[in-house]
């Protein structure tokens, strides 16, 4: 009521323009300011009135006046832009004349309230860094922060002084308080300005450590958060103590303290403080309703990516990871319509990652309907996250409902392409799109020609080695200038490739080149040569056996890319290593791969180095390439294991023709035999070329020519009618090594002779004697070649 008596006696006076000096003292009128603000006793229209005085009388008040006054309406959060306007103009003029106090006042007030006014911080911070020296701890983190809070362009500058100035005196750093360090920290992490070296976060760490019982919840939520933002990991006794403050006051904390904070300790990787996460994960479970969207994704998302998997409620029960986002679940649907672009695709992202797809196909579902709306409003990162999560899942019943979202968005990405011009969010895309087996041609077409285009920025092997894998895994065969520039003008093209790549990125790349066969355009015909000789044997201790084998079989296949077949020797060497030291160890390497073998093997292979039967059925073919294809240097590959390889590829092969062709073939051959008085015949157990061990479906044998292999190619053994790099690989190495000689009758070619030819009345053609006839050509055709 006092206050509110002062207020109405002013605005009266000034209204009634009654003569009273309170109206004309400025030291009066900023303390009356000053007082309602302590008291946070809100009254616009003394508020307002007081703005009038000040701006009529301006040239009377001083520094420490005016900054009195903005830091009062900015204390209330009152905004009065013609007052600040006038003020900010007056500090242009005078601002050599403010104490430190006055210019940390002033600016916090303006940041406050969200009055840019850059000009004016733009002059002042000449003088903040004139007079920092002299600055106390408060008012270089109330001036820093007003700064970063604006993101006025001069803040680097500023925070550069702020450092020298500290190391340099290190003895103010003590007098720090911890709101201090906390405004401090964050405004370098607000605006990625890190410091020149870690040492003024090691020092801040170490005085936030000596106080951190003088720490509240938002003090310890910006300053771990601004750590982990800019990745200073060398101060890690200050998150161990800073997780034990936040167990013992997780009631002050707001919904984004807590999410800042366990997001700062997921994206730091700090792992010795699981107790955190146990106890955060209860108050979210417990108040997941008072939490925002973005607070929800941040959350999520940290709990996803942390390693801490095991959450213990009241009654020491184990929980899981999984329980808590099926707690949470509910009530993040319910809040899907004021998710924005980034929390919707993080929240997606965070249930992707955690492995259990059952959950992330309930909140895919129910997000749906909003993703078809808002789609186009999403930027690349958001797009290419969802679109990640979701093929995670592997998705084998894609209900209607999720292929006409997918399709959307594809269509949104076409529109949007020239905004994809991260290499990261193409490779995404396309992967996504693959790994579903859902391939939405126009897509592939026009983002090739714009991976082509932005090719130089493609420096990161996984984006490369991604995008390649993607359009050979749906043979997307309309842009093979894409993987003609992929190898010729990326880093791929340089030499050293295996230092650059991974073992997964080498063997996914090289794999795709092979499987599409495109190699024949390229001009530099020794590429993989000049790119592999640099592999140095230790490096290759870090692959994996599945890598190692799709990797000398995918070179097998890109043989006329191979001038010199011995750069893959290294290769070779290390699986008899690994295989030499396995019979040494038998044991310890059973056990070894017993914890690595996953139940999406089809086939346990006797040894038990090899996951799968198809490694070792690789294995042979890249054996035999090298070996006998090309008389490599002696490997002294034990007979043993090259007898395991052989029998793993003879079981692994099977034809690719229905069996409906095959018996419609085979069926034509006999009734060519039967017409040719018994001399010729079938071999239909067990066909194959003795010299490879390749199958045929059957084998002719004739008294009076040489016995021929039959091969029925179904469609799975080509890309666009040319034969794909397994197809290429089986002929060329049965032709090589082999004695027999063979044909390939491609289904296409025989279900033409299913047709009537132009012009012919489909009732009057004879369709057995057109099969018969097409047989004898090939049959002819063979022998005269030979």
């Amino acid at each position: 009521e006092l206050f509110n008596t002062i207020a109405r006696y002013i605005v009266n006076k000034h209204r009634f323009s009654i003569h009273d000096t309170i109206l004309t003292n400025p030291q009066q009128i900023s303390n009356i300011a000053w007082a309602f603000a302590k008291v946070k006793h809100r009254h616009p229209a003394l508020l307002d009135t007081m703005a009038s005085i000040v701006m009529k009388n301006i040239g009377m008040y001083n520094p420490q006046s005016l900054s009195t006054i903005v830091w009062s309406y900015a204390s209330i959060g009152f905004t009065q832009p013609e007052l600040f306007n006038a003020i900010s103009k007056k500090v242009i003029e005078s601002n050599q004349n403010f104490l430190p106090i006055h210019i940390s006042n002033t600016m916090w007030a303006y940041a406050k309230l969200k009055h840019t006014a850059p000009n004016m911080f733009s002059v002042v911070r000449f003088t903040a860094i004139e007079k920092l020296d002299t600055f106390n701890a408060q008012s270089i983190a109330n001036t820093v922060w007003a700064y970063a809070s604006i993101k006025h362009p001069a803040t680097s500058e500023l925070l550069d002084a702020v450092e020298k100035t500290l190391l340099t005196a290190p003895q103010k750093l003590n007098s720090f308080q911890a709101r201090d360090i906390a405004s401090l920290v964050w405004s370098y992490a607000t605006v990625g300005h890190s410091p020149s070296s870690p040492q003024l976060f090691n020092a801040l760490a170490q005085t936030a450590i000596k106080k951190m019982d003088r720490f509240y919840s938002q003090d310890i939520a910006n300053t771990v958060w601004a750590y982990a933002k800019l990745r200073h990991t060398s101060s890690p006794e200050l998150f161990d103590v800073a997780a034990q403050r936040t167990i013992t006051n997780l009631d002050s904390f707001t919904p984004q303290g807590l999410s800042n904070t366990v997001w700062a300790y997921a994206t730091i990787g700090h792992q010795s403080s699981p107790e955190l996460f146990d106890a955060v994960s209860r108050v979210v479970m417990k108040k997941i309703d008072t939490f925002y969207s973005q607070a929800i994704a941040n959350t999520l998302w940290a709990y996803a990516t942390t390693s801490s998997s095991m959450i213990i409620d009241d009654s020491n029960k184990a929980t899981t990871t999984e329980e808590l986002f099926e707690s949470v679940l509910e009530t993040v649907i319910t809040k899907l319509d004021t998710f924005n672009p980034q929390a919707m695709s993080l929240t997606l992202y965070a249930y992707a990652k955690i492995g259990k797809p059952s959950l992330f196909l309930q909140l895919f579902d129910a997000a749906s309907p909003v993703l078809m709306k808002k789609i186009d409003t999403f930027n690349p990162q958001s797009i290419s996250n969802i679109l990640w999560a979701y093929a995670t899942t592997k998705d084998e019943n894609r209900t209607e409902q999720r292929t006409e979202l997918l399709n959307h968005i594809a269509r949104t990405i076409r529109q949007q392409l020239h905004k994809f011009q991260t290499p990261q969010h193409i490779s995404t895309a396309v992967w996504s799109y693959a790994t579903l087996g859902h391939e939405r041609e126009r897509l592939f077409d026009a983002v090739a020609p714009a991976a082509m285009e932005n090719l130089s920025s493609f420096t990161n092997p996984q984006s490369i080695s991604s995008m390649i894998w993607a359009y050979a895994k749906v043979k997307h065969t309309s842009s093979p200038l894409l993987f003609d520039a992929v190898a010729q003008r990326s880093i791929f093209a340089q030499n050293d490739l295996c230092t650059e790549f991974n073992s997964q990125q080498l063997s996914d790349t090289l794999w795709s080149y092979a499987s599409m066969r495109y190699t024949e355009s390229i001009d530099n015909p020794a590429l993989f040569t000049e790119a592999l000789s640099g592999v140095k044997p230790i490096l290759l201790k870090r692959y994996k056996m599945q890598h190692l084998t799709t990797i000398l079989w995918s070179l097998a296949v890109l043989d006329n890319c191979i001038t010199d077949v011995n750069v893959v020797a290294p290769f070779f060497s290390e699986i008899i290593k690994r295989y030499e030291n396995q019979e040494q160890n038998p044991k310890r390497e059973k056990e070894e791969s017993e914890q690595d073998n996953t139940a999406e093997e089809k086939e346990e292979p006797s040894s038990s180095l090899f996951t799968s039967s198809i490694e070792l059925s690789q294995l042979y073919q890249a054996l035999m390439w090298y070996n006998q294809e090309n008389n490599g240097e002696s490997l002294s590959f034990p007979p043993e294991l090259e007898e395991e390889c052989q029998n793993a590829f003879m079981k692994q092969q099977q034809s690719s023709a229905s069996k409906e062709l095959q018996t419609e073939i085979m069926n034509t051959f006999q009734s060519i035999i039967q017409e040719d008085e018994q001399t010729m015949d079938l071999v239909v157990d067990s066909p194959q070329c003795s010299e490879t061990k390749y199958n045929f479906e059957f084998v002719l044998k004739s008294q009076s020519e040489d016995d021929i292999g039959i091969e029925i190619n179904g469609p799975s053994d080509f890309i666009n009618q040319l034969p794909n790099g397994s197809t290429l690989l089986k002929r060329r190495q049965i032709s090589k090594l082999g004695k027999m000689p063979f044909v390939s009758i491609p289904h296409w070619e025989w279900e033409e002779l299913m047709r009537p030819y132009f012009g012919e009345d489909p009732e009057l053609v004879d369709y057995d004697n057109r099969k018969k006839d097409f047989i004898t050509k090939l049959i002819k055709q063979v022998n005269e070649k030979e």
